[in-house]
């Protein structure tokens, strides 16, 4: 179910950020989406472990690396750039502006279009717009995933909580149609 959850909205993340211009194969895509949320996954597994150098400020230490966890971090934080990359490549350099699903502008375009110095801050616009999205996409991935599935397993774990809101909602929106938003009044 946690699987499904974080597959779900890491598409619908990536959606809303870059549109369709990633990948147009669905077999493609899937592929690609799994392997991205495993680095993902690894990241937040990586940014949980214990790093002595950062604990204990003695600069050889930092040299050293003695578990290998920075080792990684740069491996991972590496392959999750190789992945926003594709979607930010320079607006001007895009072939798929030509691509039939590529008519609408999205968020990467919009972000390109109001960012419109070179250089920001001492960083190029690209790098900007890079970290802007990791951070959104990291962000999103974790922070929506997780809950949905902790309170999909409590439900499933208290039959007695299920059963009162499976009549809640078919008291207020009925039993022959999806929830829909205008349902929802608050």
């Amino acid at each position: 179910m946690g699987e499904w959850f974080e597959e779900l909205f890491l598409n619908i993340i990536v959606r809303k950020i870059a549109g369709m211009r990633r990948y147009t194969d669905s077999e493609v895509r899937s592929q690609k989406n799994a392997e991205f949320r495993g680095v993902v996954k690894e990241l937040f597994h990586l940014m949980g472990k214990f790093i002595v150098s950062d604990v204990i400020p003695f600069p050889l230490l930092k040299w050293i690396d003695m578990q290998g966890h920075i080792k990684s971090i740069k491996r991972v934080s590496k392959e999750i750039d190789n992945f926003v990359q594709i979607s930010v490549d320079d607006p001007n350099d895009r072939e798929m502006k030509s691509e039939p699903w590529h008519k609408e502008q999205d968020f990467i375009d919009a972000l390109f279009s109001i960012i419109k110095e070179d250089t920001l801050c001492g960083h190029s616009r690209v790098t900007v717009i890079k970290a802007l999205l990791m951070g959104l996409i990291i962000a999103g991935f974790e922070t929506t995933s997780v809950p949905l599935t902790w309170i999909l397993s409590l439900l499933l774990n208290n039959k007695h909580v299920m059963k009162r809101a499976q009549e809640e909602v078919g008291t207020r929106v009925g039993k022959d149609k999806w929830v829909e938003e205008s349902d929802i009044k608050n």
